[in-house]
């Protein structure tokens, strides 16, 4: 999934993104006064590490959290430097993953390094980091209570997890409200470099669009001897 929007006053450190997308003012106002960016700027310091909650993204299916985490001088993280543990999200205060209850129906969260910083954004003392959670877009995450814990720093290579830093690191705040999506109905075959696929309908947010194909034929595509698919239209 990736998450299409960037304005200078919510990532002041992501410039892969503004430079991608180049927002105009009316877009980067829009996007202000909603609360589908919120800059939350929590930190929490535990034994020489700190971490930032700076920024959090959300819309219909997925929310995104931003963190930036600094080291003392004896503490040097690596490309490899991530935390122990999965994230534990809790949503108005119990936990995602609660067997007794599926309300998330499908869904998935993570936690890892920012793969789109530039690298000379990053150093052995400051890293940027994001979490997510999917879910089904039929459950709504508006004006939710959302509670996340990142626990101990380690640095991993070839399966192998070394603790650098115990710690903790909690951070709370409530999400504004975001809208249902506008669906647009389209019904008519359409050119994915060569494939003539149905496009049965667009769902459309401020943040994310998804189309919704005819199965059979867009999976002729995988039937193919070529066995891939790039598209590079418009």
């Amino acid at each position: 999934m990736a998450v299409t929007v960037a304005a200078k006053e919510f990532f002041k450190w992501n410039d892969y993104l503004v430079k991608r997308l180049d927002p105009s003012e009316e877009q980067q106002e829009t996007l202000q006064e909603s609360t589908y960016i919120q800059n939350i700027d929590q930190s929490v310091t535990q034994n020489g590490v700190t971490v930032t909650l700076t920024d959090s993204v959300q819309d219909q299916g997925f929310l995104y959290v931003f963190f930036e985490v600094k080291t003392e001088d004896s503490i040097s993280m690596t490309d490899h430097t991530s935390f122990e543990e999965m994230t534990h999200f809790k949503i108005d205060g119990k936990e995602v993953y609660a067997v007794d209850d599926n309300r998330f129906g499908s869904f998935n969260t993570g936690v890892g390094q920012d793969e789109l910083l530039k690298t000379d954004q990053n150093s052995a003392h400051l890293k940027h980091f994001n979490a997510y959670i999917s879910y089904d877009s039929d459950y709504d995450l508006s004006n939710k209570t959302v509670e996340i814990t990142l626990k101990n720093l380690t640095e991993e290579e070839d399966y192998d997890k070394t603790v650098i830093t115990d710690g903790t690191w909690d951070f709370k705040w409530t999400l504004g409200a975001v809208k249902p999506q506008t669906t647009l109905e389209v019904n008519r075959k359409c050119d994915f470099g060569g494939y003539e696929i149905t496009v049965k309908k667009m769902e459309v947010t401020p943040l994310l669009w998804s189309l919704y194909l005819d199965y059979d034929e867009a999976m002729k595509v995988y039937e193919d001897e070529k066995n891939k698919f790039e598209y590079a239209g418009t």
